[in-house]
């Protein structure tokens, strides 16, 4: 408005429109007045010109001792200070907000924003806002602290423990004290501030899993390793950890964030898994081989006696066959301790029986057995548990397991029996896993000897070919257990000794031990014709060949199938069948279950260098049955026939 425009206007005009600028600026103060936001323009000089009374309450400002205030003195953080003469200047045009807690303890929202006074061309201003917080950021903190909470309890409900590593020192920095210690950690070595190393790992296992940290640490992929812990009265567990490193810009590790888990039961399921199949794969391949074997002896006894046989007694070819025979003898020899090891027992006589009171029992000769040297202590921990074992068996197996730990203490030591419930957490669905029980007893006997070479541990309860007699019941006494739905493991320590863990299934409720004995079919009557059945030519044309000229009619068949054929075409009776037990195709058992029904007069004479009379037993047959182990003498095999012809007569006639 220029001075021409202003002389139009009186000077009661003038008066009028001064007065309602003023009222409408009151009117303004008035309402910034009553905003419960504080709010202030910060002008060029960066001081607070304008306030309302909120903010100079908010921000205890006395405008009549201090004047206008700088903003560097009310502003909390340095991030705000350094925003504002950047606004001021026209180089930062963005909002910016912070949160702050006072000295007294209340929570202030400081806003900051440009802004220009009525056109564009008027001076940049800053305009401050400030919001009363308190109960919001409390709120939000309850709710951040809940949630906090619900997320410790939900990794505390897990079996594992969190913790924080700091690279730089290798000690943690954080660790769930309340999880290592429920998962049986040790307090001094999972604690903050304690060495990452320390004595947490087992001695065995620390240069490996340093190895496999700095790789993780240099930026391989490596993010888990497991390892086992020293052992602490007796026992050590398997962790396994899993970890991040955190990195800065320049990908150089900051920090670790990790979780170590128990995994114990799963990593003692997966032995004993590999264990039970490499046991079972070499009983597999030692049957082939004493079976094969033994066909051949067979033939070379067989041969070597008919030919010993037909000789003149005169001739000195005599000395060379007989040398043969005595080469085979010795053959045999072995092939029978082969077969030892392999042949499965009688079926268990399997009866409920508390673990604890039963050992207990045997205190007194068990620590006979250990001798005056060695401290026998016996800590039963499964009161009142059965379980359903043989147990004759049992014992047999306790004792064997001193007999193996004395030689170990010849300076004397201490061997000690626990027991304890075990309920299986962890479970495998491949079906060649072991310990399918919810839960077993673990019988567990430790010693203070000589620790085992870790050769001799992993294959203690393998059957050991041609080995001595201790290493044959070792082998029986593991295929019992697994027999009565048990298993074994060995652990064996340089520090604290050797610990073998039986595990027993532990029952419910005791069922009922008594087995009805089966009843045995009245035979037939004794006729002269034999069913001879072997897939092995050699074998089965020497059997027929000697029942012949002995007087005996001879059927023979390569197969079960063949056998059935020819039997079912023959006119007259067969008293006794005379087959392999295992034979491609149809085997003995099943050949002779087929052959009684059609057949109820024919008696059963199984052979065999593989399978022995136990195992024919748990085949559950319907009627009597005789058996003779390969390899055998042809004087052997006409005497098992003749006696079972000759008991066949007996009981047809009543005597």
């Amino acid at each position: 408005m220029n001075r021409r425009e202003l002389e139009m206007w009186s000077p009661r005009e003038v008066a009028r429109l001064l007065s309602l600028l003023e009222a409408e600026r009151r009117y303004y103060q008035e309402i910034m007045a009553a905003v419960p936001s504080g709010t202030g323009i910060v002008g060029q000089d960066g001081t607070l010109e304008l306030s309302n009374r909120a903010l100079r309450t908010m921000l205890d400002i006395d405008p009549l001792s201090e004047g206008n205030p700088h903003i560097e003195r009310l502003l909390p953080s340095e991030h705000l200070r350094a925003a504002v003469p950047r606004m001021l200047a026209g180089s930062l045009t963005e909002p910016v907000s912070e949160l702050s807690m006072r000295p007294d303890g209340r929570w202030m929202r400081y806003s900051i924003r440009p802004f220009r006074d009525w056109d564009d061309f008027s001076r940049m201003e800053v305009l401050l806002t400030v919001e009363e917080s308190t109960e919001a950021a409390n709120q939000a903190r309850a709710s951040a602290e809940a949630e906090l909470e619900e997320a410790r309890e939900r990794l505390t409900a897990l079996p594992a423990c969190a913790w924080d590593l700091d690279v730089a020192t290798l000690r943690f920095t954080m660790v769930d004290g309340g999880t290592a210690e429920a998962m049986g950690l040790d307090g001094e070595s999972w604690r903050e501030g304690a060495d990452f190393w320390g004595a947490r790992v087992h001695p065995g296992d620390l240069a490996r899993l340093k190895g496999y940290w700095e790789l993780s640490l240099r930026g391989a992929a490596v993010r888990s390793c497991d390892y086992g812990t020293p052992v602490r009265s007796g026992h050590a567990m398997r962790l396994r950890d899993y970890w991040t490193v955190i990195r800065d810009e320049a990908n150089q590790p900051l920090r670790v964030q990790g979780l170590t888990m128990d995994i114990t039961p799963e990593y003692e399921i997966a032995r004993l898994s590999s264990q039970g199949e490499r046991v079972e794969a070499m009983h597999d391949l030692a049957g082939r081989i004493v079976h094969d074997s033994n066909n051949l002896l067979m033939i070379l006894s067989g041969y070597g006696e008919e030919l010993l046989h037909g000789l003149p007694s005169d001739n000195p070819l005599r000395g060379h066959v007989q040398e043969i025979l005595s080469a085979g003898d010795r053959l045999s020899l072995l092939t029978s301790r082969l077969a030892a090891s392999t042949r499965r027992d009688a079926e268990p006589e399997s009866r409920p029986v508390v673990l604890d009171a039963q050992l207990e029992e045997w205190r007194g000769s068990l620590a006979a057995l250990a001798g005056p040297e060695i401290v026998l202590k016996l800590v039963p921990g499964a009161p009142g548990v059965a379980t359903s074992t043989d147990v004759g068996r049992l014992r047999l197996g306790l004792e064997l397991m001193l007999r193996r730990a004395i030689p170990a203490m010849r300076d004397g030591g201490t061997i000690t029996i626990s027991t304890r419930l075990d309920h299986r957490e962890a479970a495998t669905a491949a079906p060649e896993g072991a310990l399918h029980h919810a839960a077993y007893i673990r019988l567990e006997i430790h010693d203070t000897g000589r620790a085992l070479h870790p050769d001799a541990r992993a294959r203690l309860f393998e059957p050991n070919l041609g080995g001595d007699a201790a290493s044959e019941e070792m082998a029986r006494f593991y295929r019992f257990l697994r027999e009565v739905g048990g298993d074994a493991i060995a652990d064996s320590d340089y520090q604290s000794g050797t610990t073998v863990t039986l595990f027993l299934p532990a029952l419910e409720s005791a069922p009922d031990s008594a087995v009805p004995m089966q009843t045995l079919a009245a035979p037939a009557p004794p006729a002269p014709t034999i069913l001879v059945v072997d897939d092995e030519d050699g074998i089965r044309a020497l059997m027929g060949k000697v029942l012949k000229r002995e007087g005996f009619e001879v059927i023979e068949a390569s197969s079960g199938e063949e056998a059935l054929e020819k039997a079912g075409s023959y006119w007259g009776a067969i008293p006794l069948l005379v087959t392999d037990v295992v034979m491609p195709g149809m085997g003995g058992i099943e050949l002779a279950s087929q052959l009684s029904q059609a057949r109820p007069e024919s008696r059963v004479m199984f052979i065999s260098g593989y399978t022995g009379q136990a195992s024919l037993a748990s085949a559950q047959l319907a009627r009597g049955y005789e058996f003779l182990q390969k390899p055998f003498t042809l004087s052997a095999f006409l005497g098992k026939v003749r006696g079972v012809l000759a008991a066949a007569k007996a009981a047809g006639s009543g005597a």
